[in-house]
């Protein structure tokens, strides 16, 4: 590589780096009226390449009709097969996956206890996929909030497990198993060697009746029962922990994040078991697939898992432009993997 070449690379993973570090302020939503919205997926070249043991089945570019169609931050399926996605800056989107039939939806999420101008930064959302009740995190507000399918509000709780999480980095990831626990896992690094991520695992829904109650230990309880546990993930080789969802044998995929001003962004693919979460222990996640490099390296934030017809499953990756739709893109990817 030229010295020239070396400085553009360099000064256009500065740019990257100023757009990364922008995300960080404090986003303020106010109810707003959301309007009609349209999306549009692009195709993007790549189908067929590998990616650690998955195949890429898709790659689409999504542009959207509205200039606050950015920022997505989550991602799950709807009952109904399309995707529901939050955003940083209080969206939620819902629309139907490429080639699918289906309407789009935008709303903001709105908490009325929250206020009309609270730091609403929504990051995480998993989906019940019975009855379409959805669950958000906020990341400024270390809160997580319980909608109704088609519900406009919500009710919310700031769980005393999660009271002390760096409110720029706190609940990044929500994770519903199907025996109705949920996991929650902050982004943020904790000291020690071990480099980890503080998690809870709730016996229940998190939210319960949206009232909280006093810290409680070795438990902490909100709310009228769901109880959380508290642990620490190890994510692989400095990745941070940024969405999941569970297979259907019972383990859980973990996205992973890393940024460098050198290289730009790096995503991570991880599998861990939720049998083996322990109290106060160390969950340990195991690197299946990166991307790095390439066209198709970004800013991916959300995750989300379909069963496929052939018994294999399609994971979804959905990316953050952080805003800037000139260097970064709102990735949408299919990676195919027949034997989870």
């Amino acid at each position: 590589m030229s010295a020239a070449a070396r400085l553009g690379r360099i000064g256009g993973a500065a740019v990257l780096a100023l757009c990364a570090l922008a995300t960080l302020g404090a986003h303020e939503t106010r109810p707003v009226d959301a309007g009609p919205l349209a999306i549009t997926a692009v195709p993007v070249a790549g189908a067929g390449m590998q990616i650690g043991p998955f195949t890429l089945g898709g790659a689409w570019r999504l542009d959207g009709s509205r200039p606050d169609f950015h920022g997505l931050s989550g991602l799950a399926i709807l009952p109904d097969g399309r995707f529901l996605a939050v955003s940083d800056r209080g969206w939620r989107v819902s629309f139907p996956k490429p080639g699918d039939a289906g309407g789009v939806t935008i709303d903001s999420a709105r908490i009325p206890s929250f206020g009309p101008h609270a730091l609403n930064d929504l990051e995480g959302v998993a989906v019940d996929p019975d009855t379409g009740t959805f669950w958000i995190t906020f990341e400024h507000l270390n809160a997580i909030a319980r909608f109704a399918a088609g519900a406009e509000t919500g009710k919310a709780v700031q769980p005393a497990a999660m009271a002390s999480w760096p409110r720029n980095t706190g609940p990044e990831t929500i994770i519903r198993l199907r025996d109705g626990r949920f996991i929650v896992i902050g982004e943020a690094v904790s000291p020690g060697r071990s480099r980890s991520h503080i998690g809870v695992l709730f016996d229940g829904d998190p939210v319960g009746d949206g009232v909280r109650r006093p810290a409680e230990q070795p438990r902490a309880e909100q709310a009228s029962g769901a109880q959380g546990r508290i642990f620490h993930l190890a994510m692989p080789n400095g990745f941070r922990p940024v969405d999941g969802a569970q297979l259907p044998d019972g383990r859980v995929l973990i996205l992973g994040r890393k940024f460098s001003v050198l290289t730009g962004f790096s995503t991570s693919i991880a599998i861990a078991d939720p049998a083996k979460i322990r109290w106060g222990g160390l969950w340990q996640a195991r690197e299946m697939a990166r991307i790095d490099s390439g066209p198709l390296a970004d800013n991916y934030e959300g995750l989300a898992i379909e069963p496929a017809r052939d018994g294999g499953v399609h994971i979804w990756l959905v990316s953050d432009d952080n805003l800037a739709s000139i260097i970064q893109h709102q990735y949408l990817l299919r990676l195919d993997w027949p034997a989870p």
